[in-house]
């Protein structure tokens, strides 16, 4: 089918669609671009045709060419001419370049050499689903991005784009690459076509004018849908409060006429509600209320702080003191009676005072710490003692350590607690200053009278306690103990008023007459607000009605359309083609090709009785079913200008490299063609096919030259160079030996020597297989052309040429005994050899 049809078909399809959606399709077919002041007045019509703006002026009426056709922009003299100065990309050399032939260019490159690096750049740069990860140069500093320059000629100029600076440029639309990982993506995932067919481009811009209308009209939407600020006026919970926060277009403007109603009437009520509520705020009932309860705080207080009082000075404690300082006098007077009796042929003075005592105890403690001492020695002096000194000691240590003096201490230490008990007694203000004693003065006068006198005598009593301790004499104390029965009565009396006043507490009153003044205030708020709800709810209705004409933008009618027209003039064709490649490749004819929409895309996959290709196929027909996919894509699509494989036959036999090298070097005949490869028979494989053919081709190099991989050379490997190629090799080479035997280096020479010569044998080898044979049995071909054997002449002059070459080279090339070891040819005697291998390559023609 024609261009021309499918455009009327298009067309035919929109003239049943609303006006908006023509006045777009028809800018679109005509090859006008979508500018925003397109979609704005598409917009404007979708708007329009919906009643949500009223239409202006009459409209244009729109009118079809069914007959014009779609222009194809491709140009067919574009080609790539050149790769080069590639940089950041692993450890390939910089300032390389690769020359590209219009029709077919093979690229050589072993492993090692660098050719993943060039692949990847493509796959980055051009379409592929091959593999894009490339890796910087990890020995050396960040120098940038990865990056490319491709030289370009067309029918008016030559010119250079750069990746990724010029990525968008549609010259790298035009150029495909298909690697091992593109074999997985075309067998197992769901593909999109990498081109638009002719004329379905209508459907790609429609889309993306769909998404831009979305876009605008839901900003539109946006705009037009007021947010319900009014909800922050209304913080009191009535009907009020719950009609503004429910806000929408939905809302029934009568409901808000009857709530927003705001007359005199209800004046009178709100200034009434807020009188009522004055008055009974002004009783002070729930301060009094609280005042009492602080009272009885306070009351409560004193009572903790006097039952205190009565356990510290209560009759049982005083008498516990009073008896202690008993037990400490009697025990003093005994011990006065051990020590001082017992000292008494000593005439020492002041033996029995605190000072003397000290002094005892501190010399004593000395004396015990020295490492060397006399136990004998003075505990003062150190000096040795008599006897009767050393008794005197004795008998006054004895006193000061007696159990006796302990139980003295024992006693002075609760007499010490019942100190300090006494000191931390809580301070008890009851005063004219204090609160508390105001309040009951007016109410309990006898009360206050009765607990100020007690206040006082707790305070002597206090006193005389202190005042005994201190001095260690006991005068007589009288005991204190309240009785508390009166604050129950304050504590009950209290009770009775509080509750009495609760009795007349206007709370839930005030707090009934505040729901109603809210709501009365609320509705004034309401009717100063009823004109602007009632707009933005017309607006809220505008929106409402306009989100549900959203979906008027959904693509979904352009995929289904555009599948429908995809089946009836791609999907036959692409199948056609497809199974065509599959013949020339003899891949598996079995192979389905399964479609499916989505959005404006149409993606095919490749299915045998509904499972994934790849898990049923063997490597070799995946291979072939992926290369003819790949190849029907491109024939299919009018702007696609060449092709890149890399190693399109790895794992493959014999039989299908021969086939996917021939369908290459056909492709070469129509697109331009680049082949990266390892694989020397592939690469003469593509060679013959090419000449065979008449395909014009170039071939290249990639080289690993002292570890710098990526360095391009136009000679061909020499694996696969001919007779006549190796020859030239091989002088090149003499030329090098003479140099070396110049500069007097005699194991470069020998080195050289010995290279030249396994290379000449291996020339000799070369030239048996091209020359002597004519071709019949060649290396790297399995086949043996037996139409060439009418043409083979093998004389015994020419068998003794090759036997007498390949003994001169066999001398230099292996190792020999040191006995036995020959002398390094001259340069003139090597120059014979050549000249020899020369004389023999021009009498043994070629067939």
């Amino acid at each position: 089918m024609s261009d021309t049809i499918l455009k009327d078909q298009i067309i035919t399809w929109v003239e049943n669609q609303p006006y908006w959606f023509q006045y777009l399709s028809i800018t679109i077919l005509n090859g006008n671009e979508i500018s925003n002041e397109i979609l704005d007045e598409t917009l404007r019509y979708f708007l329009q045709d919906h009643s949500l703006i009223v239409k202006g002026e009459e409209r244009q009426v729109l009118n079809f060419n069914k007959i014009s056709d779609f222009e194809n922009s491709h140009d067919n003299d574009l080609y790539l001419k050149s790769i080069k100065d590639i940089k950041n990309v692993n450890a390939l050399a910089v300032g390389q370049s690769i020359e590209i032939h219009p029709n077919l260019t093979i690229i050589y490159g072993a492993n090692g050499t660098g050719k993943s690096g060039y692949v990847r750049m493509l796959n980055t740069a051009f379409k592929s689903r091959g593999d894009k990860n490339i890796i910087k140069n990890v020995f050396k500093e960040d120098e940038g991005e990865p990056s490319c320059t491709f030289e370009f000629s067309d029918s008016q100029q030559v010119y250079d784009l750069y990746y990724p600076s010029d990525a968008n440029k549609n010259e790298f639309d035009k150029y495909s690459v298909f690697d091992s990982q593109s074999i997985k993506v075309h067998l197992e995932n769901n593909n999109k076509l990498n081109f638009t067919p002719s004329g379905f481009e209508y459907f790609e811009s429609m889309v993306n004018a769909f998404e831009a209308l979305k876009i605008k009209f839901d900003d539109i939407i946006n705009k037009s849908s007021p947010i319900n600020s009014y909800k922050l006026a209304f913080q009191n919970d009535n009907e009020i409060k719950l009609f503004v926060e429910s806000l929408n277009s939905k809302t029934k403007k009568e409901e808000l006429k009857v709530l927003s109603k705001f007359d005199e009437s209800d004046v009178q009520k709100l200034e009434g509600l807020k009188s009522k509520r004055e008055y009974l705020k002004s009783l002070n009932i729930a301060e009094k209320i609280n005042e009492l309860k602080e009272h009885k705080f306070r009351v409560n207080k004193l009572r903790t702080d006097l039952i205190r009082y009565n356990n510290i000075l209560g009759e049982d404690t005083i008498a516990n003191i009073h008896k202690l300082f008993i037990d400490r006098e009697a025990l003093q007077l005994v011990l006065n009676k051990e020590g001082i009796d017992a000292l008494k042929d000593y005439p020492i003075q002041h033996l029995e005072s605190k000072e003397w005592r000290s002094f005892i105890e501190n010399a004593k403690d000395y004396f015990d710490i020295l490492e060397s001492k006399d136990v004998n020695s003075c505990i003062f002096c150190l000096q040795s003692l008599s006897n009767k000194e050393q008794e005197l000691i004795d008998k006054y240590w004895k006193i000061i350590s007696s159990q006796t003096k302990q139980e003295i201490q024992d006693i002075n230490v609760k007499i010490d607690e019942y100190n300090k008990a006494i000191q931390i007694l809580p301070s008890i203000v009851f005063d004219k200053d204090s609160i508390l004693y105001n309040y009951l003065i007016a109410i309990h006068p006898k009360f206050v009278e009765k607990y100020t006198i007690i206040n006082v005598n707790y305070r002597d009593v206090i006193e005389q306690i202190q005042k005994n301790i201190l001095n260690k004499i006991w005068l007589p104390v009288s005991s204190i103990v309240v009785d508390l029965i009166d604050f129950d009565l304050i504590n009950k009396n209290i009770d009775h008023n509080i509750e009495e006043l609760q009795k007349k507490d206007p709370v839930k009153e005030i707090e009934n007459l505040d729901k109603q003044i809210y709501y009365y205030t609320d509705k004034f708020t309401l009717n100063k607000m009823a004109d602007s709800i009632e707009k933005d709810i017309d607006k809220w209705i505008w929106a409402d009605k306009a989100s549900k004409l959203a979906s008027s933008f959904n693509t979904r009618i352009l995929t289904l359309k555009q599948g429908e027209l995809f089946t009836g003039h791609i999907s036959e064709k692409y199948m056609q083609v497809f199974k065509e490649e599959c013949k020339k490749l003899k891949a598996p004819n079995f192979v389905e090709i399964s479609q499916k929409n989505v959005k404006s895309n149409t993606l095919r996959s490749l299915k045998i009785s509904g499972h994934t290709a790849s898990s049923i196929l063997s490597e070799g027909e995946q291979r072939a079913i992926s290369l003819a996919d790949f190849m029907t894509e491109t024939l299919l699509n009018p702007y696609k200008r060449g092709v890149i494989f890399d190693d399109p036959v790895t794992s493959l036999d014999h039989q299908r490299r021969e086939l996917i090298a021939d369908r290459i070097v056909e492709f070469a005949l129509e697109h331009q063609v680049i082949v990266f490869t390892h694989d020397i028979p592939f690469y003469i494989k593509l060679k013959t096919s090419a000449v065979l053919k008449g395909v014009d081709f170039i071939y290249k190099t990639i080289r690993n030259v002292s570890g710098t991989p990526g360095v391009i050379d136009d000679s061909i490997p020499w694996i696969a160079q001919d007779v006549k190629a190796r020859l030239g090799v091989l002088k090149n080479e003499l030329v090098k030996i003479k140099k070396i035997v110049k500069e007097g280096d005699t194991d470069s020479h020998e080195f050289a020597v010995k290279k030249f010569y396994g290379l000449m044998r291996e020339g000799w080898e070369r030239a048996v297989e091209e020359r002597l044979l004519k071709g019949v049995v060649e290396r790297f071909n399995i086949g043996v052309s037996t139409q060439k054997l009418r043409k083979l002449e093998i004389t015994k002059e020419l068998l003794d040429d090759i036997d007498k070459g390949m003994t001169d080279c066999s001398k230099f090339v292996h190792d020999s005994a040191t006995e036995l070891n020959p002398p390094i040819p001259e340069v003139d005697d090597i120059e014979k050899d050549l000249s020899f291998f020369e004389s023999f390559i021009k009498k043994c023609l070629p067939a």
